[in-house]
């Protein structure tokens, strides 16, 4: 097992067997929410309880896409895609963003930085390319610790995901389990072995407080992710991200199917003589507008009307945060947005109130022009 280190406990005959592994297994902390024994409901829905002045500990951003956040703290995320689509070069950028920062993926978390990849359908071969490709592009790839488990039966890959998680998660903030499917006893079809699994995705993401990467094929015909275990996945993420290749020209694009929170960009990339992702722009049908005059103002009116639905006025923080989730811009081009729908020559937008309780308002009395 890669010389992965079981507990002292056991002794030197036990010490590499599944049975080593399931009695370490059942040694394992779980929360009374997974077992379902002892549950006192009461002392649940206290601990459960929130409102406005409540502080989550997970949900700290740790990695954002063109500055706009993608990934967080006590989460997953899905990444699917056809074989040989690019799911795993897709990864190595995502993971490079989050290790050293690169031109479209970054991170300002700076506590638990190791990686986990967990690969169940590749050899120790196949699935070294991740660490290597990011040491290809020129990051720090110390940080990744790779096991590798191809061929192994669900019921042992379950307990093996259980003693790692146990085993890194003080270290580490990011987790990849490429090939989620081969944790399931029954197949991605069986909706029971899917809500068991998503199960334990939660209870993993939550009790440790940490995000994981799972990776999952999609059907032939479509993009949606395979089974009742694939459309699980899709719904409850934080984000799914789709992972398509051009053949025509070698391109290969990571577009966000779905998020929690703001879009983000689409970003496509080719491989190099060195098989080494290079993001490249966009196809001109897919380029984002930048600036609040590449818009129409048809299109800014519709916005607009949907930002101020209530018909109130808006802080200038509630206005930023709206325009940033409609425009998928970030906070200071979500400023120059504002500037823009306020200037008297395009009758947008105006100010009411002094600077401590200035509001925004729709032009003319909350009806736009």
């Amino acid at each position: 097992m890669n010389n992965l280190k079981l507990p002292t406990i056991m002794n030197e005959e036990k010490k590499h067997t599944i049975d080593a592994v399931e009695e370490y297994s059942q040694e394992l902390k779980l929360s009374h929410i997974e077992n379902g024994i002892d549950l006192d409901l009461g002392a649940l829905i206290e601990e459960r309880h929130f409102n406005h002045k409540t502080v989550f500990e997970n949900d700290i951003p740790i990695v954002s896409f063109n500055g706009i956040k993608a990934l967080s703290l006590g989460n997953f995320s899905v990444i699917s895609g056809k074989p040989k689509a690019g799911k795993g070069f897709s990864l190595s950028l995502i993971i490079d963003g989050f290790l050293n920062d690169n031109d479209v993926i970054d991170s300002n978390y700076q506590e638990r930085k190791k990686v986990v990849h967990i690969d169940t359908e590749q050899s120790g071969n196949h699935a070294q390319r991740l660490t290597n490709t990011v040491g290809k592009l020129g990051g720090n790839n110390d940080l990744i610790d790779g096991y590798w488990f191809r061929g192994v039966a669900p019921e042992p890959l379950i307990k093996i995901v259980d003693i790692l998680i146990e085993k890194h998660h003080k270290d580490a903030g990011v987790f990849i389990i490429d090939g989620i499917r081969d944790l399931s006893r029954t197949g991605v079809n069986d909706q029971e072995e899917s809500t068991r699994l998503f199960n334990k995705l939660l209870h993993w993401t939550q009790a440790y407080n940490i995000h994981i990467i799972v990776v999952i094929h999609q059907n032939k015909a479509d993009k949606n992710a395979t089974g009742y275990l694939g459309g699980d996945m899709v719904k409850k993420a934080e984000l799914h991200l789709s992972v398509t290749k051009d053949k025509t020209d070698g391109t290969y694009t990571i577009e966000a199917e779905d998020t929690r929170d703001a879009p983000v960009d689409s970003i496509t990339f080719m491989l190099d003589n060195d098989i080494k992702p290079i993001v490249v722009e966009g196809k001109q049908g897919s380029i984002k507008k930048k600036t609040a005059q590449e818009y129409d103002r048809s299109t800014h009116i519709a916005v607009l009307k949907r930002i101020f639905n209530k018909g109130k006025g808006l802080t200038r923080q509630e206005l930023k945060n709206k325009i940033m989730y409609e425009y998928n811009v970030g906070d200071n081009k979500a400023n120059t947005f504002i500037e823009y729908f306020i200037d008297p020559f395009n009758k947008l937008m105006s100010e009411e109130g002094t600077r401590q309780k200035r509001q925004y308002i729709l032009s003319e009395n909350n009806r736009l022009i």
